[in-house]
């Protein structure tokens, strides 16, 4: 039987890391800089069949990141999660080779989950984000809200037809229109992107959100 998952050592590890680093502030974490400084190199490679990988020897490490990854969040959490494998199951293992699947595993391997969960709390530390998510709560509520009657919104709805144009029916029927631009304040950031955000995908619509200049940090989690 395998291991339990210690979601208490890996959110602490990484908390450590971002008193040692005084991560302080909402922003875009420093991983590349963090493995440097603790004796990994990162570099982007040509991978196949995998996102990251480490490789180990001794008190030196590389990890390589797959190339065609272009959303600078998505290299980030790659990298914490390999660092995670670096300080936390050096005696499991020297290499790690790790896939989309696997950083999206919540519930599976232990030594994934807490990679996984190590890179949430270095990327979006509790002590940091907790507060800010704390007003989201009106968003989330929309969401709620929609997915209630998002069933009864999509149906065609029937329409009164004059005496000129009987037996005929008439209804509406909802459809998407395509490409829906966003355009989001400073004041409001989260509540004024998620809502429209929520209407946009429910009608069945993509989505174009451009976020405040005043908002970086924001703008980077979101």
């Amino acid at each position: 039987m395998g291991r339990e998952i210690n979601k208490t050592k890996a959110n602490g590890a990484a908390w450590r890391l971002t008193q040692d680093y005084c991560l302080d502030t909402p922003g875009p974490t420093p991983v590349e800089d963090i493995a440097m400084d603790h004796g990994v190199l990162c570099l982007e490679a040509n991978l196949t069949g995998c996102l990251a990988r480490l490789v180990r020897k001794g008190n030196r490490g590389v990890i390589r990141t797959k190339a065609s990854i272009r959303e600078a969040g998505r290299k980030r959490f790659a990298i914490a999660h390999e660092l995670d494998h670096w300080f936390l199951h050096a005696n499991e293992s020297q290499v790690f080779i790790c896939t989309a699947e696997q950083m999206r595993d919540y519930k599976g391997s232990p030594t994934e989950v807490e990679a996984n969960i190590f890179a949430s709390e270095l990327l979006l530390p509790t002590f940091l984000f907790g507060p800010l998510a704390d007003k989201a709560a009106p968003s989330l509520e929309s969401i709620r809200h929609t997915r209630r009657h998002l069933a009864r919104w999509s149906k065609p709805q029937r329409r009164p037809v004059s005496l000129w144009f009987q037996p005929g029916r008439a209804e509406v029927r909802p459809q998407p229109l395509g490409c829906v631009g966003i355009v989001t304040p400073w004041n409001y950031p989260i509540y004024l992107a998620i809502g429209p955000l929520t209407a946009a995908f429910a009608a069945g619509n993509r989505a174009l959100v451009k976020m405040s200049e005043f908002t970086p940090s924001t703008a980077t989690v979101l």
